[in-house]
């Protein structure tokens, strides 16, 4: 597997097609409610919180170190007619001149952030940003119940339909100790290709055991097959709990 943290640039065009959870928008939206001043988003990526926290009448600061996820929420917000400070930064190593009332770090995204030492800089790097009495709201997984998908058991993830057919999204995880390796990959159905179809073209895309599949990912020699019927890698590179 990579030894990197997942490139989230190489997938940000399509990753609200397959990244549709909105559970905990309402919670989100009830805490920022009252907030004087700005609200700090970090990991805000295309914006699947931040559209509903400014179109509530939240004031977001939204940061990623995704300059390609960041684009398609300045484009969203222009398409809306609504406006938001954006930047790119790594969070732990957040400058601003601000001080905020309330930062929040959604969607268990703190387990991106590989490494004692990395997290360590980053609660620092967010506690410098917080004003006197502000809050940190940071979700995280459950463990015991999380670590259970780190078995290196292929699953599709969804399939979700497109103008051009259906987007399958499948992929495997190992480890979990704390470190979890992550693979996914996805491939574009045409119309009427039936979920069959897909089920073997899987088969055939991982023809031996997961980890010697990802080595040969790594090594640039990924099944022709895939790459013949659309498919590409989404994502490779290493996650935490």
């Amino acid at each position: 597997m990579s030894n990197t943290q997942i490139d989230y640039d190489t997938i940000a065009e399509i990753y609200d097609l397959y990244v549709t959870a909105d559970y905990d928008i309402p919670f989100f939206l009830q805490e920022t409610a009252n907030v004087e001043g700005p609200v700090l988003e970090l990991t805000a990526g295309t914006g699947r919180l931040s559209l509903p926290l400014v179109q509530a009448g939240v004031q977001v600061t939204c940061v990623d170190s995704s300059q390609g996820m960041l684009d398609v929420l300045s484009r969203k917000l222009r398409e809306r007619g609504l406006s938001a400070e954006v930047r790119c930064a790594d969070v732990c190593r957040l400058e601003f001149h601000t001080s905020f009332r309330l930062a929040i770090l959604p969607f268990q995204s703190f387990m991106e952030i590989v490494g004692e030492e990395r997290q360590r800089q980053a609660l620092s790097a967010v506690f410098a940003c917080l004003a006197p009495g502000g809050r940190f709201i940071c979700t995280f997984h459950n463990p015991a119940v999380r670590r259970t998908q780190a078995d290196g058991v292929l699953r599709i993830v969804g399939r979700f339909p497109t103008q051009d057919g259906t987007l399958v999204v499948s992929g495997f995880e190992q480890g979990g100790h704390p470190i979890v390796e992550r693979l996914q990959f996805s491939f574009t159905l045409p119309c009427g290709v039936s979920c069959l179809a897909s089920a073997l073209l899987l088969l055939c895309v991982l023809c031996d055991e997961p980890a010697c599949c990802s080595n040969h990912i790594v090594s640039g020699n990924f099944c022709p097959i895939l790459g013949r019927n659309g498919g590409r890698l989404l994502s490779i590179g290493k996650t935490t709990f």
